[in-house]
């Protein structure tokens, strides 16, 4: 958990991974009583992709072009790789 806590940058997410055995829980609980979309978001995708955010993240980074003259474009303005 101590590994987890130095990767966590926002510190309201932080501070409830010290408070208890039922972080998640009391994090969604408390991003609904704010009514934080953004985290209630974050949360849901937390819950469709679980473990598998770290690879998704890794292809999402292999897939990036800083030169967007070079990137490939769909019409729908998705970048092919």
């Amino acid at each position: 958990m101590f590994a987890l806590l130095s990767v966590i940058k926002d510190p309201i997410i932080r501070s409830f991974t010290k408070k208890s055995q039922q972080a998640y829980l009391a994090l969604k609980v408390y991003a609904s009583q704010t009514e934080d979309r953004d985290l209630e978001v974050k949360l849901n995708i937390v819950e469709k992709y679980g473990n598998r955010i770290p690879e998704l993240v890794n292809r999402l980074e292999r897939c990036f072009e800083k030169d967007f003259t070079k990137a490939g474009m769909q019409k729908n303005h998705e970048v092919i790789c």
